[in-house]
């Protein structure tokens, strides 16, 4: 792999390209699994947070609907963090449209499937989930 220098500059279309391309191809939840599998013990499951986040988006996109409280076109998504506000999962994003909870039982399974595959114990824990 080549080295860059100060001098360098790196484009931002090579980090898309290399982003899209590993996300598309597992490589991120590959990753994200196994960092997760390695540090699981340093996470306090005792209570964990669920959160969601109406983003706007001007550019437009695949995701996106009107968010009256907003005034925007939004996209939302919803995350999970333990209880010291590390970053467990985030769901898909979906339509700025709907409220945090929409179809939230599929969410949830979304969410909670790479906690799974890195063996994080996720039943009986007290989850907060703001609305």
């Amino acid at each position: 792999m080549k080295e860059y220098n100060d001098k360098e500059k790196i484009c931002w279309q090579s980090i898309y390209y290399y982003f899209n391309k590993c996300s598309k191809d597992g490589s991120i939840r590959k990753a994200w699994i196994g960092l997760s599998l390695l540090n699981k013990r340093k996470l306090e499951m005792s209570n964990v947070q669920l959160d969601g986040s109406h983003t706007p988006s001007r550019m437009g996109g695949e995701k996106l609907g009107y968010q009256a409280r907003k005034k925007a076109k939004t996209t939302n998504s919803i995350f999970l963090c333990d209880n010291q506000g590390q970053m467990l999962e985030m769901g898909c994003p979906k339509s700025g449209l709907h409220h945090d909870l929409y179809h939230i039982e599929g969410s949830l399974k979304e969410i909670l499937s790479p906690l799974i595959e890195a063996e994080i114990d996720h039943k009986g824990f007290f989850l907060n989930a703001d609305e």
